[in-house]
């Protein structure tokens, strides 16, 4: 997970970090299909974007 805490210290775009972050992810946590990605709006917690890396 080092991985994860570099790319979040890096400056990129928010889907660079998520297609860089879903590598390290998608090899450590079980899945069906390439994982996905969402912004949450904290006062609703309504999705406000979604991204899927496959």
């Amino acid at each position: 997970m080092d991985k994860i805490a570099r790319l979040a210290g890096e400056s990129s775009d928010l889907a660079t970090l998520w297609r860089d972050c879903t590598e390290v992810v998608s090899t450590v946590v079980p899945h069906y299909w390439t994982p996905c990605w969402f912004t949450l709006d904290p006062a609703s917690l309504l999705i406000t974007s979604h991204f899927f890396a496959g």
